[in-house]
């Protein structure tokens, strides 16, 4: 069941706040390049825009990564959840928990978007 527009009738500026929210938050598109990276995100593994996002991606962790994209981008998952390790900007990997989700347009998935929690515990 889909739920109602809420935060489009509030007028609510959702990117915005998830630019301030102090969780790592990712936008890849349907070529796997990284076009937007809030200011957690860039502070976890630098200024990746323009990059494809394996490029962040433990190399033990890429092809478990490229196969949940791919999931996404053929539509067969609502959203993954999974535990790997990135890479900070001084090559040092971080434990990160993701939740990603398709982006539609038009009931067509144009890329994917992600929230990362630093290790594997976090309250809210």
């Amino acid at each position: 069941m889909r739920m109602p527009r809420v935060l489009t009738r509030l007028g609510a500026d959702v990117e915005r706040a998830l630019t301030d929210v102090n969780v790592p938050a990712y936008v890849i598109d349907k070529d796997g390049i990284l076009v937007w990276l809030n200011p957690s995100a860039e502070q976890l593994v630098g200024d990746a825009r323009g990059k494809r996002f394996t490029d962040v991606i433990a190399p033990s962790d890429r092809p478990r990564a490229k196969r949940m994209f791919a999931r996404k981008l053929l539509g067969t998952v609502a959203a993954t959840d999974s535990v790997g390790d990135v890479l900070r900007p001084d090559g040092t990997e971080a434990t990160v928990e993701v939740s990603s989700v398709p982006l539609l347009r038009d009931h067509q998935v144009i890329g994917v978007f992600g929230l990362g929690f630093l290790g594997l515990a976090y309250s809210i």
